[in-house]
């Protein structure tokens, strides 16, 4: 096994009716969203620089994780 759950998953948006528009902002270059991202990171690093620094570092809005270098 390779310690992830392969069972389907469902979730949900509470404002999924607003995504259309704020991804049209993104895409038209309206709404800046590298202001947003605090950090960047490989997912090999997730926990470590991810999910312990959201616990620690509370100023943190949006670590973006990259899955490929």
């Amino acid at each position: 096994m390779d310690g992830f759950s392969h069972e389907p998953s469902q979730s949900g948006h509470a404002y999924h009716h607003i995504f259309p528009e704020v991804i049209a902002m993104v895409a038209s270059g309206r709404l800046d969203v590298k202001k947003v991202i605090t950090k960047k990171i490989q997912l090999d690093n997730m926990v470590e620089e991810g999910l312990e620094l959201l616990i620690k570092d509370k100023a943190q809005a949006k670590i973006l994780i990259q899955t490929q270098s």
